[in-house]
């Protein structure tokens, strides 16, 4: 899958890697000879030669718009319908995580539950005590840090990442594949996001996205934070 920003006119234009109209020869041909034939019409319908087609309807034309409309509509309808379809999966992404989160502190609750309420403990007791503790401290961390690469990821998604391409990368870098832009660092956001801890009442969003802070449970060490910066997908290191 071919990348690149759409907000550059000319590369629009000029581009011939990967280009529909510059791929094949014979299609650029093939529309210089229609072209030219189109111009040659209506020079002879103009002057009023001999020569000059006589088309007595507009059916033809009406035919053609409606042609053209139908692709419109179809096209728009399909961006819509891949626009939600994005959106229904970060939802079920989101709803999946939360499903296990809520599951495993469900153990970690029941269990420290269980062994609290007996009259008396041992060492060993003490001891499961604090790993449920320390289990259920760690997940709430890496639970938001994922969260929280994937949100980042969401809004420094591909398209952002070209259009910043535009200022700062030579012509031959503003197009590329997407599986090569997973190995080369990053334009927008080359070092981990900008991460606070507190609860997720301290979330607050800027007016722009590429400057919001995340609240995590507890900010990753400096070990996990270069792990997640040599990473190109920071969301799996997170995962894992």
């Amino acid at each position: 899958m071919l990348l690149y920003s759409n907000r550059s006119h000319s590369r629009l234009v000029c581009q011939i890697t990967g280009s529909v109209v510059f791929g094949d020869w014979r299609q650029i041909l093939t529309g210089l000879f229609l072209a030219a034939e189109a111009a040659g019409l209506h020079y002879l319908i103009d002057t009023e030669h001999s020569l000059a087609p006589n088309i007595p309807n507009s059916y033809g034309l009406q035919t053609l718009g409606m042609v053209v409309a139908f692709a419109i509509v179809f096209r728009v309808n399909l961006a819509w319908q891949r626009y939600w379809e994005a959106l229904t999966s970060v939802h079920c992404m989101y709803s999946k995580w939360g499903d296990a989160f809520m599951q495993f502190s469900t153990f970690c609750a029941c269990d420290l539950a269980k062994l609290k309420s007996k009259p008396a403990r041992a060492v060993e007791m003490d001891e499961k005590i604090s790993a449920l503790e320390t289990a259920y401290s760690e997940c709430q961390k890496y639970f938001s840090i994922l969260s929280a690469m994937a949100a980042n990821e969401i809004h420094h998604g591909d398209e952002q990442e070209m259009d910043a391409r535009l200022n700062v990368s030579s012509w031959s870098e503003q197009i590329a594949r997407r599986r090569e832009t997973h190995v080369q660092e990053k334009v927008l956001s080359p070092s981990v996001p900008n991460l606070q801890e507190g609860t997720s009442s301290k979330q607050t969003f800027a007016k722009s996205c590429f400057d919001t802070s995340y609240v995590v449970r507890r900010y990753p060490t400096q070990a996990e934070v270069g792990a997640l910066e040599a990473s190109p997908e920071r969301v799996h290191p997170s995962m894992t």
